[in-house]
């Protein structure tokens, strides 16, 4: 995986070549509507009203493997944000027609995150961050398989989707957050 820092309280970085390509490939072959999944969230932190599905791992197939692959870079994580890690989940999200998300930071419980994009589409489906509420944009991740970003949480790490997913396209993204 190949990290760059995007700001000077190393909180936000860009992730390059974080899977290997047959786990994209395999991937990008899987019939997503046919995948067992879940609606996000809890009460307070929820996305169950949006059109965007977690997928369910069966505890052997290419879902655990990603779960897998992430664990490896614990160690680099660690060594990049200056936070020791004590655990670390992934799951892989798929977003659908519609969906999109305001300008937020992440809830609390997310010390550390890392979202990898995992197919193809519109660059302006990425994750776009700005210091405040309001402000303007500062940094810009284009939707591009096997690219995102990792996230220290932080009040200032405010981030969003400037479009919707456009019709007649599924965006796929890994989510991994890491428990300090």
């Amino acid at each position: 995986m190949k990290i760059s820092r995007l700001n000077d309280d190393n909180t936000l970085f860009t992730v390059d070549e974080v899977y290997p390509q047959e786990i994209i490939s395999q991937l990008n072959n899987l019939p997503i509507d046919a995948c067992p999944w879940e609606p996000l969230g809890d009460t307070k932190y929820t996305q169950i009203d949006t059109p965007r599905r977690m997928l369910i791992s069966d505890g052997s197939d290419l879902l655990t493997q990603i779960d897998q692959h992430i664990k490896q870079y614990i160690p680099l994580v660690q060594q990049i944000t200056n936070k020791k890690v004590s655990w670390a989940n992934t799951r892989v999200w798929a977003d659908y027609p519609g969906y999109t998300i305001s300008r937020h930071v992440d809830n609390p419980g997310v010390y550390i995150s890392l979202q990898v994009y995992l197919n193809d589409g519109p660059e302006n489906l990425g994750t776009h961050f700005s210091d405040s509420e309001d402000g303007p944009i500062k940094h810009s991740i284009p939707f591009k398989s096997n690219t995102g970003y990792l996230m220290v949480n932080s009040p200032c790490n405010w981030h969003e989707m400037i479009m919707s997913v456009p019709q007649n396209f599924i965006r796929l993204s890994s989510y991994s957050w890491f428990t300090v």
